[in-house]
């Protein structure tokens, strides 16, 4: 039996023995790949992926202001999760549904915004929507909804909400 750093066959892979623990050096290495690469960095999941619907109507923006986690009690546009299997446009209008009971039709795709913060990854597509019919009235995972001029945004805001407001309201949607 051969003495050393590694020690005995398991199913023909050598194996590392740390103590008790027995693993196969395959595994020890790609881990220790993984941390070097992640950094200090705990998770080591994608990022998700989220929508945010924008929609003008009249020369004002409709916001929420959130209920939950990570950005509780501030002001934003509404959106979430992107669920398996759907669009990105499809994701735009369930969420903007669920959370105002706004009806809209997406029209484009607007550049893309990174939320990161501590054990966190997320990848926003910001949709521009058309409106189409409702009121805002907070529901989901919202406490207050309505429609804002851009020159009087309630405080605070998201973050990345001002670079995206920014642009201003689109022609395309009669704003």
């Amino acid at each position: 039996m051969s003495t050393g750093f590694f020690r005995g066959v398991f199913f023909g892979r050598k194996t590392l023995v740390e103590g008790r623990q027995r693993r196969t050096v395959g595994a020890w290495l790609v881990r220790r790949k993984q941390r070097a690469f992640m950094g200090t960095r705990s998770v080591y999941a994608p990022p998700g992926v989220g929508v945010l619907a924008v929609v003008w109507h009249a020369g004002r923006v409709v916001l929420v202001r959130r209920r939950n986690a990570p950005q509780a009690g501030r002001w934003g546009f509404p959106g979430g999760r992107v669920e398996p299997g759907e669009s990105v446009r499809a994701a735009a209008q369930r969420e903007l549904w669920e959370e105002t009971g706004i009806r809209a039709r997406p029209v484009a795709l607007l550049e893309v915004v990174e939320a990161m913060g501590e054990g966190m990854h997320w990848v926003l597509v910001p949709v521009l929507c058309a409106w189409e019919s409702g009121v805002p009235v907070a529901a989901s995972d919202v406490d207050q909804a309505g429609w804002f001029p851009p020159d009087a945004l309630p405080t605070p805001l998201c973050d990345g909400l001002a670079a995206i407001l920014h642009a201003g309201p689109p022609r395309e949607t009669g704003a």
